[in-house]
């Protein structure tokens, strides 16, 4: 939708009569059909407001309403689409020289990032290879106990200081063995002003991680190599249940809707319980401490881990019933 119709219809809205309403409702109806029957999202774009005062008199940005077209056909590229397709709009309308993206959650608080990221643009020696600047990301509502681990702190404090070749940390090498894998964990929980809670958490949800997350993504991209499954993409939802926020603030898991996470999870559970009650058989009868310690002690270790997951599971499973 150009400009022109848009003004037209922003100034004749007053005065829309019944027979105009019931068009523009079967146009809709039509347009919604032909949406669902062919798969397609078809290409809309919607001049907010241009040139417009606010009431401290200061002016107010262009604000342009972009809908990309898809086709169930057609790769669409996520998000990665949608950012090409703004910068075409953006190159007609505006030509701007920096580009800031933002989630429809976030907000940027630091009115000089924009020097910032010029900085590295005048950077002969990164500004040929250098694609984009990415801040790292801060979580203000975070719970203290953060069972989900969604402040990021490992990564956006420890881990991307090491990547980008700067203030390299030994901490960013993990290939160590438990105990001094843990103790430089440890330092850097320590070291970025966080508790030994913060450190519980991380090692708890990096553990459901590796037994759920990473194994399904591992299935599903092999799936999708094989061509068994094609790309989807699931828009999360962002309203907030009370219900569930209430769990989250207590520090208890909730897996609602994640049954097939369950199963591996639960898995390793039983696994561990059999194999610490059959090492402690095992111990008593035949008293050889040395070569059951380190194997009861690992055991005991995930079902001290495990212990919000059990409680996540059998809550979620008394609801169910």
């Amino acid at each position: 939708m150009d400009k022109s119709r848009f003004d037209f219809l922003q100034s004749n809205e007053g005065e829309a009569d019944k027979g105009i309403f019931i068009v523009s409702l079967y146009k809709r109806v039509i347009w919604t059909f032909y949406r669902v029957l062919l798969k397609r999202v078809f290409c809309l774009t919607k001049i907010i407001h241009e040139n417009k005062i606010d009431e401290e008199g200061s002016k107010m940005p262009l604000l342009v309403y972009v809908s990309r077209e898809r086709r169930a056909s057609y790769p669409h590229r996520f998000k990665a689409g949608a950012l090409n397709t703004l910068l075409r709009v953006s190159g007609i309308m505006s030509n701007g020289q920096y580009i800031m993206v933002l989630n429809c959650d976030m907000y940027c608080k630091d009115p000089t990032t924009a020097r910032q990221t010029m900085c590295f643009n005048f950077d002969p020696n990164i500004s040929p290879s250098l694609a984009y600047v990415q801040f790292p990301q801060m979580f203000y509502i975070v719970n203290d106990n953060d069972i989900y681990e969604g402040g990021g702190r490992s990564a956006y404090m420890s881990m991307w200081e090491g990547m980008d070749g700067f203030k390299l940390m030994i901490c960013c090498i993990f290939n160590r063995v438990f105990l001094s894998s843990l103790c430089n964990h440890l330092y850097d929980v320590l070291s970025t002003g966080e508790t030994l809670r913060t450190l519980w958490n991380e090692q708890r949800f990096w553990m459901i991680q590796s037994v759920s997350g990473n194994l399904f993504g591992c299935i599903d991209m092999l799936m999708k190599r094989n061509g068994a499954k094609k790309a989807s993409f699931r828009i999360s939802n962002k309203a907030m249940d009370k219900e569930k926020l209430e769990k989250y603030e207590k520090g208890k898991y909730d897996f609602e809707g994640a049954d097939r996470y369950m199963v591996p999870m639960t898995i390793m559970v039983i696994l561990n319980i059999i194999c610490f009650f059959g090492g402690i058989i095992r111990l008593v009868l035949e008293n050889n401490v040395e070569d059951m310690f380190g194997q009861l002690f690992l055991s005991l270790y995930v079902l001290f881990l495990s212990y919000p997951i059990i409680e996540g599971l059998i809550s979620s499973k008394s609801k169910t019933n």
